[in-house]
């Protein structure tokens, strides 16, 4: 059948041709047409629940809030665990959900649990439900500073442009406090004019518009609306609060206070005892850009948008915003999309120069252009049907499929080169080009199938497995077998259409096929000895390859360095802000050296949903810097990072702070959490804070590790005023009283909104803060029941009370945690000397110590691994038992594998890297690309036995014939390869040691296969037929 397929795809080159112009077309339509991004768009499951509780300590937090949530998140199916954090002021709850839910279900499911079951929740308390997905990451960070001064009104002209471009969902601004009106109160002239306070919150209470209805008049109807909402300054400002001598002329009775006039009443307008004016809300932190004050805008994508296509609009925008603004200076902070462009463009770079490089290695080969053309034009034809393919089904361009797409070059042009191999020797022998495509093509389709469905079968394991990092292969996986597939489309159709245009000569059997043989023959009869050399070969190489470290990913080279600083507990930002001065002024006075771009600082509490999240506090900031490209600089962001620790360390001796400063900042670096996070369990706080600082302690002494930080580390010292409510019933007084009375000296009391110039600004009423201090909170008057007046010291006690600044519960048990940071060693290290600790203290296992971050995702990786290993190797076995219709070849076949790894151990060992999640997945891919060349060579042999030839000859001729293009298929790939291994560009950290891996594994298995292989088979064949004549 296939013999006559083969014939006629020869016989009609035209519509073979056709064919392949039409899905050229289609392919470069879908490569202009696919999202770029950096990672796949996967599903997260994650939601977080953040709940407001403004002014509650951590305490009142757990207590009230986050015990309530958690009860409630409990009930929801699906929920694989959940952690949470106590914050003043703030509940928040991350959920992790299992693999494969919906999140838009499960985040309607957490809603509706939280308001059947939630119900004991404070009033005025409403949780906020949030799916967390990458694009909660900022896409764009801009700084921005005036030459005329006016940053705010140029930075929120700035945020309505950018929150109006495509895809963009949130736009928040940093460094420029919030406007409010202020009215601040003078109690000399409250007490002059005799106006009661009370009756002045009432008067000026929230100003409210209500619908009434309609109304007719005539023919004509009307919509009614009551409306008691200030429209300016200036009517607040004239508003009558009351007239003069109004606290003499109030009575009170059971039924409530009225009002008995005494004279002319004489009207008192609110600008007569109170000082009106439009300010800066308070902010207490502060945002700078290269060492000056600036504003910042932070822009988020829409969920599911493409990272670069947004940015792109973001930066249109810029432009045209910045042409009409020249006065305005802007900087740009963060670009995510930056490094994307870049780690893709030095993917598709690789991928052309290794396309290249390979098709000289054919033209070597083969030494004829046509063939070679025919050859050569299956990896752009196999990748645009791959391309074609992905957009159909919806994914985009990314590290992972570019990555798969990458390692497929050398690749695809393997089941090219063994059909044009086999068709070509027919044509040297002076057959027809149709009858030789016939033949040759026959010979070999079978194995081109068998091999491609064998690569195949070791991705096949990849959709069974679940964790959070296996999403990120399928894709890798996806990308490589559509390729690999395509590949066998184009061998089998495009290469026979070209027979007809390939010229040949006669030539002389190869020198190099005739010292292989003549070695193989050799081998052939010392058997024993060679046996012997393969497995001592083996055993070295497994001895190196059990002395290998792992890591989970390797340090990414961003070209972004964070640095956090935290002060003593309780203090001020303004401290915090001149000690972050010094340190940036020290970064930029070597910019030079550290090969600085720009420096964004900031500190305290900024406002917005970062501060709440990342836990922003007065006493701590942080600085990220922004290094010049890759291709500019002369060292890696982690070099320079530990050049900066280290000129860092004398000056925060110097201020007694603390410093640590690492490298990173990429979207998958922030997905997978610290190296190491080690959680201790306990309800007994002040226990639990003991042991975890004890740990935290014995971590700092383990080599490769630094900034060791716990939970239990910052500390909060507040004031705490107790009321006696017996002291305040003697008084007269009810505690709610001392609480209103405090309110207006502090927070100010809310009185909704007013409107200047269109715009809503907030509206607050309060006194000026007497003193410095805290003292003078005692001498604050209260009125009693008893119709005289107390005193808040008179009915409290003030003092001071240390609180942790966050209590965190692990599916809702209290946790405590301690995180490392790993410079200068492998991680899996690292996790032994770390598992060590933790078995040498008898003392830990009452606080059932879990391992998570990285180090718990590496370990289940590599569980994740072997399983995928074993199916896909079975798997393999049997696509190869069917090919062979025997149970012991596949045997021949697999004995070459761990040869195979022999040599990934042996360049990882010489390279001195770890092995990572890029070098489990150039394992899976070597296995599956390994065993072509085998199923290649023990079919033809096959077929020459078939024909009647003895074993040993058919051994030797057989391994001969196929030497050619086993050797072409190996060094293609190998070739096709090295310009990814040896790139320096953006992202090479996550696909050169993939690249390495399959490059040195191939190199060595070629080697195996082509002399281990014939070894087995003629061991091995006695045994084959026992079975074939059992069977029989």
């Amino acid at each position: 059948m296939w013999k006559s397929i083969l014939s006629q795809f020869s016989r009609r080159p035209v519509a073979v041709f056709l064919l392949f112009s039409t899905l050229v077309f289609l392919g470069f339509f879908s490569w202009g047409k696919l999202p770029l991004d950096l990672l796949p768009n996967v599903d997260i499951p994650y939601a977080v629940v953040v709940t407001p509780y403004i002014g509650a300590g951590p305490e009142e937090v757990e207590l009230n809030v986050t015990n309530q949530v958690e009860s409630a998140i409990g009930l929801v199916s699906g929920v694989k665990s959940f952690r949470s954090q106590s914050v003043d002021g703030f509940s928040i709850v991350q959920i992790e959900f299992e693999n494969g839910t919906d999140m838009n279900t499960a985040v309607s499911r957490i809603k509706q649990s939280l308001e059947s079951f939630a119900t004991g929740l404070p009033e005025g308390v409403d949780p906020i439900v949030v799916e967390f997905n990458p694009s909660m990451i900022p896409v764009y960070v801009l700084g921005l500073s005036s030459s005329d001064g006016d940053v705010a009104g140029a930075s929120s002209d700035l945020q309505k442009s950018l929150s109006r471009v495509a895809g963009v969902a949130n736009v928040e601004k940093l460094g420029i406090p919030e406007k409010e009106v202020r009215i601040t109160l003078d109690k000399d002239k409250l007490s002059t004019y005799g106006i009661p306070y009370d009756i002045l919150q009432t008067v000026l209470s929230k100003g409210v518009r209500y619908p009434m209805g309609n109304l007719e008049n005539g023919d004509q109807v009307f919509r009614l609306s009551v409306s008691s909402q200030f429209e300016s300054l200036d009517e607040l400002r004239n508003t009558i609060i009351g007239i003069r001598g109004m606290d003499k002329m109030m009575t009170s009775s059971l039924t409530g206070q009225s009002l008995k006039l005494e004279g002319i009443p004489i009207p008192v307008r609110l600008k007569q005892i109170a000082d009106v004016k439009l300010v800066d809300s308070e902010t207490r932190g502060f945002v700078q850009v290269n060492g000056e004050g600036a504003a910042v805008l932070v822009v988020q994508k829409k969920g599911g948008t493409n990272t670069v296509k947004v940015a792109r609009n973001i930066k249109q925008a810029i432009n045209e915003w910045q042409n009409a603004h020249p006065d305005v200076q802007l900087i740009t902070l963060s670009d995510s999309s930056k490094f994307t462009e870049k780690a893709v463009s030095g993917l598709f770079r690789n991928l052309i120069i290794g396309a290249l490089v390979a098709t000289i290695v054919i033209l070597i080969f083969l030494k004829n252009l046509t063939a070679t053309l025919a050859v050569a034009l299956s990896m752009p034809l196999s990748l645009l049907i791959a391309v074609t393919l992905l957009y159909f089904s919806g994914l985009g361009l990314d590290m992972m499929t570019l990555g798969g797409l990458t390692m497929a070059v050398g690749m695809i042009v393997d089941n090219s080169i063994v059909v044009l191999e086999a068709i070509y020797r027919h044509l040297e022998e002076k057959k027809s080009p149709s009858e030789a495509a016939g033949l040759g093509g026959s010979e070999v389709v079978g194995a081109i199938f068998s091999s491609t469905l064998t690569t195949l079968a070791m991705f096949v394991p990849l959709a069974f497995i679940s964790g959070f990092f296996s999403q990120f292969l399928k894709y890798f996986a996806i990308a490589l077998a559509l390729s690999l597939g395509a590949s066998l489309l184009v061998a089998v159709v495009l290469v026979p259409a070209f027979s007809g245009f390939i010229k040949t000569k006669r030539q002389a059997r190869h020198s190099l096929e005739r010292i292989y043989k003549k070695w193989l023959t050799v081998l052939l009869r010392k058997k024993g000895i060679a046996i012997a050399v393969f497995l001592g070969i083996f055993i070295v190489g497994a001895l190196l390859m059990a002395t290998r470290n792992f890591e989970l990913i390797p340090a990414m080279d961003s070209g972004i360095i964070n640095i956090s600083v935290r002060l003593p507990e309780n203090t001020s930002y303004k401290t915090t802000k001149a000690t972050v001065e010094k340190i940036t002024e020290e970064i930029l006075s070597n910019s030079d050296k550290y090969q600085l771009e720009s420096l964004y600082a900031n500190g305290g509490i900024t406002g917005g949903i970062y501060s709440v999240l990342l836990g922003g506090s007065e006493n701590t900031a942080s600085v990220q810097l922004n290094l010049k490209a890759k291709r500019e600089r002369t060292a890696t962001s982690q070099e320079i990072a530990e050049a900066i620790r280290k000129k860092l360390m004398p000056l925060a001796n110097e201020l007694g702070v603390e410093i640590k400063v690492s490298a990173g900042g990429l979207e998958i670096e922030n997905l997978m959490g610290s190296d190491i996070e080690v959680a201790f369990y306990s309800d007994d706080f002040q226990s639990l804070e003991e042991i975890v600082n004890q740990f935290a302690q014995k971590l700092k002494k383990i080599n490769g590790v630094v900034n060791v930080s716990t939970n239990f580390e910052e500390k909060e010292r507040n004031l705490e005023l107790k009321i006696d409510r017996g002291k305040a019933i003697m008084a007269g007084v009810i505690p709610m009283q001392v609480i209103g009375a405090i309110q207006p000296y502090t927070m100010g009391i809310d009185l909704g909104d007013i409107f200047i110039k269109g715009e809503r600004v907030p509206l607050k009423l309060g006194y000026e803060t007497p003193e410095d201090g805290y003292q003078w909170l005692k001498s604050i008057p209260v009125n009693s029941m008893l119709g005289t007046s107390s005193y808040v010291g008179v009915v409290s006690q003030l003092g001071i009370k240390e609180t942790p600044k966050s209590i965190d519960h692990e599916n809702g048990h209290r946790v405590g945690y301690v995180e490392v940071s790993i410079s200068g060693r492998a991680l899996s290290q690292v996790i032994k000397d770390v598992n060590v600790l933790l078995q040498s203290d008898e003392k830990l296992s009452q606080f059932t110590p879990e391992l998570g971050g990285q180090a718990s995702n590496l370990q289940d990786t590599l569980k994740q691994f072997g399983f995928a290993l074993v199916v896909g190797i079975i798997l393999m076995y049997l696509v190869i038992g069917a090919q062979f219709e025997s149970l012991v070849y596949p045997f021949v076949i697999f004995l070459t594998l761990p040869m195979a790894i022999v040599g990934v151990a042996v360049v990882s060992v010489l390279s001195g890297k770890a092995i990572s999640i890029g070098s489990l997945m150039g394992i899976l891919t070597l296995i599956g690309v390994t065993v072509n060349n085998g199923i290649v060579m023990v079919t033809y042999i096959n077929q020459l036995r078939e024909r009647g030839m003895e074993l040993m000859r058919a051994i030797v001729e057989g391994a001969g014939r196929r030497l050619r293009p086993i050797l072409m298929t190996s060094l293609t790939t190998v070739v096709a390869l090295l310009p990814t291994i040896f790139s320096r560009a953006e992202g090479a950290e996550l696909e050169s040691p993939l690249a390495l891996t399959i490059a040195a594994g191939l190199l060595f298995g070629v080697f195996f296969t082509l002399f281990l292989i014939p070894v087995l088979y003629s061991i091995f064949d006695k045994l084959s037929f026992r079975f074939k004549n059992k069977g029989s």
